[in-house]
């Protein structure tokens, strides 16, 4: 297994104001190894639905009863306009 944490829309909103090279120094941050000065993350998790650290609710799928989900949103629309993927 291994150590990470989650990446959600609240962090998604501050992430997009960084500028490139902030961002990079962030990955590194979270993804290089302690030895190297980072945290030593293996595994980021995104949630595929809101939580509670999304801006308002949403899902991928919004048709009631979709047991087999064919309305879902393969494409996540969602995160992808907001910067989490």
């Amino acid at each position: 297994l291994g150590f990470g944490g989650a990446f959600t829309e609240a962090a998604a909103h501050n992430w997009i104001r960084l500028s490139p090279r902030d961002r990079a120094e962030v990955m590194r941050l979270y993804f290089a190894k302690p030895s190297e000065g980072g945290h030593g993350y293996t595994l980021g998790r995104v949630p595929i639905n809101s939580c509670d650290f999304s801006v308002r609710p949403y899902t991928f799928d919004e048709v009631a009863g979709d047991r087999e989900l064919e309305h879902f949103d393969t494409t996540v629309s969602h995160d992808v306009a907001n910067g989490i993927v």
